[in-house]
């Protein structure tokens, strides 16, 4: 029997579906069990936007500190902070200077700082710290729950292949390519959460941001894909969740598809830092001849936010998106 050209690609669709999900389960590049965590937090902290700053074992993110059993000494974390709860811990009488005001950490005993304050250099002193964690504030929700209002749909060309709904107060996104463009707002130097979940094996999105307004995908991308090779979440694929598409790997797969996971975007200049469920997987510097297309060099001029729906496959959910300039 002869079938339709409708007939014909669903049938096609059906059948990589199948070849996907019976791939996945080989193993080959299937991350099992529960989606991780970055250092000292727990899931409900990582999935509400804490940021773990210290992963217990090395010095990734921070300019001249050193490691050892497990705790870090002096250096400063490669971003200033702006607008943050702040969480240290250590083991030993130590003290970290934020901005150009000193704080004392007693052995043992949790300081909490509250800083409203912007571009505070976090310097560790004296002594040692074995938990840096930070809780960025007052990011503004773009996403109300209930419509797709201050939201543009970007395709290449012709009719849609995505559809986009809001229900049960979640954003889903399925098929593509295509994105959406948050509308008359544009940020440079900035901070974006998102808290997503893919809702089939391998699905792939992403987060644009400093994109040229009006334009499709032509920003940085932050990756969601959640993959890796031999099924070992420390060989993140080729562009995992928590990447810089086409410029720079996750150091680990920390997200796991049908679960819940926050991504934290913030980008300083030509530095770019991404956590997701507050593990940091990217701390990078852009550094490139200047472009207005941040396919092509670096792009320091205020951007578009984007969610980009990758292909006909993609199947994810938007718990949330917020931002706030940093």
């Amino acid at each position: 029997m002869l079938l339709s050209r409708r007939e014909f690609y669903l049938a096609t669709l059906s059948s990589i579906q199948s070849l996907s999900y019976a791939y996945s389960r080989n193993g080959d590049k299937l991350p099992e069990g529960v989606a991780e965590t970055g250092a000292g937090l727990t899931m409900e902290e990582a999935t509400s936007g804490w940021l773990s700053l210290f992963d217990f074992k090395t010095d990734y993110g921070w300019q001249n500190s050193t490691v050892l059993n497990n705790s870090l000494s002096g250096g400063t974390f490669s971003l200033p902070l702006s607008n943050c709860k702040i969480r240290l811990k250590s083991k030993i009488k130590s003290s970290i200077l934020l901005g150009n005001k000193s704080h004392t950490i007693e052995p043992n005993t949790p300081l909490i700082i509250d800083s409203s304050e912007s571009n505070n250099n976090l310097k560790i002193q004296s002594g040692s710290l074995y938990e840096v964690a930070i809780l960025p504030l007052k990011l503004t929700p773009k996403l109300n729950g209930k419509d797709l209002s201050g939201w543009k749909e970007i395709i290449r060309k012709g009719k849609s292949p995505a559809s986009w709904k809001v229900q049960e107060g979640k954003l889903v996104a399925k098929g593509g390519p295509a994105v959406l463009e948050l509308e008359d707002q544009l940020f440079a130097d900035m901070i974006i959460r998102i808290k997503v979940a893919s809702n089939s094996r391998h699905s792939n999105g992403g987060l644009f941001f400093r994109s040229i307004p009006g334009e499709f995908t032509n920003g940085y991308e932050a990756q969601i894909y959640s993959s890796c090779d031999d099924n070992d979440p420390a060989k993140p694929t080729k562009w995992a969740t928590g990447a810089i598409d086409d410029r720079v790997q996750a150091r680990r797969l920390i997200s796991r598809d049908f679960t819940p996971f926050s991504m934290t975007v913030i980008a300083l200049g030509p530095k770019i830092a991404v956590w997701v469920n507050g593990y940091q997987t990217v701390s990078w510097v852009d550094t490139r001849e200047i472009s207005n297309n941040p396919r092509k060099g670096l792009r320091l001029e205020a951007g578009s936010i984007q969610i980009q729906a990758h292909d006909p496959l993609t199947n994810i959910e938007i718990h949330e998106l917020s931002c706030r300039n940093w």
